[in-house]
């Protein structure tokens, strides 16, 4: 993980970190859907675009977090953060799966 310095740059890397476990699990999963006697295909085939949509997910919560603290001018726009927490709940519930 890299070195944080401060509390937004924390919440990126754990971000990060939880994208990870969550690409982990569905890669998991699809060697175990593998292994089944007959395997399963069709789970297999699921497991990737699980991993692609948490990782764009991921990827999408963290560049919102670094648009939040960047030393540019204001911007006098609407900020969902509700989508923004249901992004992240969303993201949190798939690396416990």
């Amino acid at each position: 993980m890299a070195q944080s310095d401060g509390p937004m740059d924390r919440t990126t890397v754990g971000v990060e970190h939880h994208s990870r476990l969550s690409a982990r699990n569905n890669v998991r999963a699809a060697q175990n859907f593998l292994e089944m006697q007959p395997p399963d295909p069709g789970e297999v085939r699921e497991a990737p675009s699980c991993v692609v949509s948490d990782v764009d997910r991921a990827g999408e919560i963290i560049d919102r977090i670094r648009q939040q603290i960047k030393k540019a001018p204001l911007r006098k726009e609407r900020f969902d953060l509700n989508a923004a927490i249901n992004d992240v709940i969303i993201l949190a519930r798939s690396v416990e799966a």
